[in-house]
């Protein structure tokens, strides 16, 4: 009977011992489990966490749209879409919606500056003079420029007449500066013509010129009755009008007066002045003498005179 229960013993310790070695050898207890929580987000790459290096990815994060990141760990990032009230295609940025396709009637841009007119958006061809921007860049009326009508082909513009257009239309020019488009010889490129008119646009008529006078006989002093207006002294002409008898060269203005001919030979406007004639003027020759400055003359008609003469 002893034996038997040492025989027992044995065999139960044996099994105890067997049953040991069994769990060593298959890694311990089968209930034991491996997380992994880098970033220390509460989420475990085991349970959901789709960037375990970010905290602020995981299942239970709010998701931010247009990022190009799946923070809640759907598989997809939230998009927003703008609605397109005019069809052009392109957006209104002030009235969208967030989601991951895009609704009927809505795109994935918001670039349309005026949603209520198809005709206004990027790419559309800028309008001139309207003020408005077409192609939303910012800026109205832009790559336009202002054209001056040229009615008379001589390349300068008229000032009253213009248009503002994206390309130079024909007959029309760049620049405002004709005073005068109805004459093709008018403009500030030719030379000023003395007639009269403002013939190079400077704003006065007859820049340069003067008015110059026929000298016939040569004395160098023109008659105020031939003249003519130039720019320059035409041959046979002076720039004085100051011959009272341009066919005598010894009458002008330094003409020697001769007496008792009834000339103006000096062109003062008086005839005979500095004559003393005896007896018309002074009844003795004495007394004309006494009379006499040093440029005057004394001229004695023919006749006999009685008298001592100091």
């Amino acid at each position: 009977m002893k034996s038997k229960l040492n025989i027992l013993k044995v065999v139960s310790i044996l099994v105890l011992f067997a049953c040991l070695i069994c769990i060593k050898a298959c890694g311990g207890s089968s209930d034991e489990t491996t997380v992994t929580d880098v970033d220390n987000d509460g989420w475990s790459v085991e349970a959901g966490d789709c960037n375990d290096n970010n905290a602020s990815i995981h299942p239970e994060a709010e998701e931010i749209p247009d990022d190009g990141m799946d923070q809640d760990c759907d598989g997809s990032d939230l998009l927003s879409f703008y609605v397109d009230a005019d069809g052009d295609e392109y957006g209104d940025p002030a009235n969208y919606v967030v989601g991951t396709t895009a609704p009927d009637g809505y795109v994935d841009n918001a670039d349309d500056c005026d949603d209520t007119d198809a005709d206004i958006h990027p790419g559309a061809d800028e309008i001139c003079a309207d003020d408005v921007d077409q192609d939303c860049d910012g800026e109205a009326d832009e790559g336009c420029d202002t054209y001056y009508l040229d009615a008379d082909g001589d390349g300068y513009g008229d000032a009253d007449v213009s248009v503002i257009e994206s390309l130079q239309p024909t007959g029309y020019v760049v620049n405002s500066d004709d005073c005068d488009d109805s004459n093709a010889n008018v403009n500030p490129g030719e030379e000023e013509v003395c007639d009269g008119g403002d013939n190079d646009c400077d704003g006065s008529s007859d820049t340069g010129c003067n008015t110059y006078y026929l000298d016939a006989d040569g004395d160098g002093y023109g008659s105020q009755n031939d003249s003519i207006v130039s720019l320059t002294l035409p041959d046979g002409y002076v720039n004085n009008p100051y011959d009272c008898d341009d066919e005598d060269a010894e009458i002008n203005p330094d003409g020697t007066e001769i007496c008792n001919d009834n000339i103006d030979q000096n062109c003062n406007g008086q005839i005979d002045e500095g004559c003393l004639q005896v007896p018309a003027d002074y009844s003795t020759i004495q007394s004309a003498i006494n009379a006499a400055s040093s440029s005057d003359v004394v001229y004695v008609d023919s006749g006999t005179y009685n008298e001592t003469i100091d």
